[in-house]
């Protein structure tokens, strides 16, 4: 668990002895890393799973504890450098489920281009709840809900509308 690219020295020489050895690789990240980084793993990585939470950098901040100049700009990066994003979007109600968001999160994406391969729309869900209960921890999100499956689909014709490759996860 836990960002990939913070464990760069692993990452990295873990990423090229597979790729070296004929087996595809998926990096999962949230894109939050130095650039450099990104530049040396470009040529072991077939695929990043790149998440996208939020295009306001203040509310991102909030979200996800860093703003995200970083990561748009590392997406960027990786698009302009010739590899493949599969961007998920968690949909967090009140959090970054707004229509504003969601039209700035598709339009950063078609504007990526053809690096994008996929656009996953992942529900927030309570799934992690049980984790923080074993750590003893206090879950602070249990008062949200899980959107609906209409607002879902209202979120994937939002994307759709941008002629993106886009699934419901």
């Amino acid at each position: 668990g836990g960002e990939a690219m913070s464990q760069f020295p692993f990452t990295y020489n873990l990423a090229k002895r597979l790729k070296d050895s004929g087996i595809h690789i998926c990096l999962d990240t949230t894109g939050f890393a130095n650039t450099e980084q990104f530049r040396q793993i470009i040529p072991y990585v077939d695929l990043f799973l790149y998440d996208l939470k939020q295009m306001d950098s203040e509310m991102h901040r909030k979200l996800a504890g860093v703003p995200n100049e970083k990561i748009l700009e590392n997406a960027r990066f990786l698009a302009a450098n010739g590899a493949k994003l599969q961007v998920r979007y968690p949909v967090i109600p009140r959090l970054n489920d707004s229509e504003e968001n969601m039209h700035a999160t598709a339009k950063f994406c078609k504007e990526l281009g053809d690096a994008v391969t996929l656009v996953q729309l992942l529900p927030y869900h309570h799934l992690g709840t049980s984790k923080y209960d074993r750590l003893g921890k206090k879950y602070k999100m249990h008062r949200w809900s899980p959107p609906a499956e209409e607002f879902m689909q209202k979120a994937l014709d939002i994307f759709k509308s941008y002629e993106l490759p886009c699934q419901l996860h």
